[in-house]
């Protein structure tokens, strides 16, 4: 019986928790940007808005959709940042966001914000191929999505847990429409992402263990996003690095929301910090790396390669030219590795 009223207890105080007012002054933030770039945001939009706190959780993208699913009776968040703007698509759909007019909209083109507000594309997030650049060079890892299916790679292979990663979902749905439109059908997507998993050593269970490992060396390689690669290199010293695909690449529009019942509105809608807002580099001081404004080139920007003293900093040195609509380009139709 005590366990039993303990538990009972524990459940009601969590009621009267949920339940109970929220602080007008404190805005609370659901992304997957990570440590580096929201404790950023968080400092200069408390810098802007003198008396108002800035509290985010770092999860994986569709942990944040479900998350947010599971709070709609009793919305805990006031902004969603950060994800494939697909997801924003269905969350929208599901009138889980509330539209909102900033001033900076008009810097963002029709397709990468939504017509009635709910969401806005912040920046362009290149998928990318990592390694650890203490065993690899540039010349030794691979240089395209295929050769990672090479047998010299076999339980070298890092994936973070797609089923919590917009990103993974990302690149996964782009390799499946890849195949598809090579073959007309989906069974020689499923085969290559089966090929994948046989490459695979472990499936991470969120980024910052996939840094740690591929560090390591526990695994050697890895796909994931441009933006979190850049800011590991500029804020740590692991020694990780990137190639993009030689074919071409999925960029995915990331965005951000407010939270439809946000406790506070008024606040989630405010002007974010200006190095925040569309058109212009994200944080630029901070060591933190998105492509904002930059939705309609169909080519990656380039980041500075050409520095001798700094061999770390290889940037796009491979494969220019990316696929906005998330096509990796020809399938190879001869035998693969």
């Amino acid at each position: 019986m005590v366990p039993l009223i303990r538990a009972l207890v524990f459940v009601l105080a969590a009621l009267v928790v949920g339940c109970a007012e929220r602080d007008p002054n404190r805005l609370i933030i659901y992304s997957p940007h990570g440590r580096e770039l929201l404790s950023h945001f968080a400092r200069e939009f408390e810098a802007e808005n003198p008396g108002v706190t800035v509290q985010y959780l770092d999860m994986g993208s569709q942990e944040i959709l479900d998350r947010i699913r599971s709070e709609r009776a009793n919305p805990q968040a006031d902004v969603w940042w950060g994800a494939p703007s697909g997801m924003f698509v269905r969350a929208a759909e599901e009138g889980l966001l509330d539209p909102v007019r900033p001033t900076w909209e008009g810097a963002v083109p029709e397709g990468s914000k939504d017509a009635d507000g709910r969401w806005l594309g912040t920046y362009l997030t290149p998928e990318v191929i990592a390694y650890n650049e203490d065993v690899l060079g540039p010349e030794d890892a691979p240089a395209d999505w295929d050769d990672v299916l090479d047998p010299r790679w076999r339980d070298k292979v890092l994936i973070r847990d797609p089923l919590a990663s917009g990103t993974m979902r990302a690149i996964f749905a782009a390799i499946m429409y890849r195949e598809y439109r090579a073959t007309g059908g989906f069974e020689a997507g499923y085969e290559w992402l089966l090929r994948l998993d046989a490459q695979t050593k472990e499936y991470v269970l969120n980024p910052t263990l996939l840094y740690q490992k591929l560090a390591r060396q526990e695994g050697l390689v890895t796909l994931w996003d441009l933006p979190d690669i850049e800011t590991i290199r500029a804020t740590t010293e692991l020694p990780l690095n990137y190639v993009i695909a030689e074919s071409a690449t999925p960029v995915v529009v990331d965005a951000i929301a407010v939270v439809a019942g946000s406790a506070n509105p008024e606040l989630a809608g405010r002007e974010p910090p200006p190095a925040s807002r569309g058109g212009r580099a994200v944080f630029p001081d901070s060591g933190a790396h998105g492509h904002p404004g930059r939705f309609a080139t169909g080519v990656a920007p380039r980041s500075p390669a050409g520095d001798p003293s700094d061999g770390r900093r290889s940037g796009l040195h491979r494969g220019e030219r990316v696929g906005v609509a998330a096509a990796l380009g020809p399938r190879d139709p001869g035998p693969r590795a």
